[in-house]
């Protein structure tokens, strides 16, 4: 069985991987965490020369800039690091995926990917970076074919 685990870098992703981290153990599986740096989307200026700008603007997500990135890993490298060392003092050798773009989107295609058999998200982020609180673990209740475990 393998088990991915969404992580967002916050205290509360950590009770989440903490916890998915029992259940593999349990269950005897494969754990991996995933944590995707967020893209953010564009405020277009009011005034805007033509649609054809408009929509080149819009066209895709624009990355953060890069000291936004930087603040962002530095903060969620902790949490990764110590659910790794919780995941191996009970016995597992987790692994870690890091990707970039709109994470419900991302961990889904993980899932197809890497033929997972079980999602574990956090029932509410506190990320500041998540427009609605949540928003990413409705999406991927939506879009996944696979079970998902929503720890609260």
């Amino acid at each position: 069985m393998k088990i991915l685990v969404a992580v967002d870098g916050t205290e509360n992703s950590l009770r989440v991987g903490e916890y998915a981290v029992k259940l593999a153990k349990k269950l005897e599986a494969e754990v991996y965490f995933i944590y995707v740096i967020p893209r953010t989307t564009l405020r277009v200026p009011r005034l805007i020369a033509t649609f054809t700008q408009l929509q080149e603007r819009l066209h895709s997500l624009t990355p953060l800039p890069p000291c936004i990135r930087e603040k962002i890993m530095r903060e969620t490298f902790p949490i990764l690091e110590k659910l790794r060392i919780s995941a191996e003092a009970h016995g597992l050798r987790p692994e870690f995926i890091i990707a970039e773009g709109d994470p419900a989107v991302k961990i889904v295609e993980e899932v197809k990917n890497g033929r997972y058999d079980l999602i574990v998200v956090g029932y509410r982020s506190r990320s500041i970076l998540t427009a609605f609180p949540g928003s990413v673990t409705r999406k991927i209740l939506e879009k996944s074919q696979v079970p998902v475990l929503v720890v609260k």
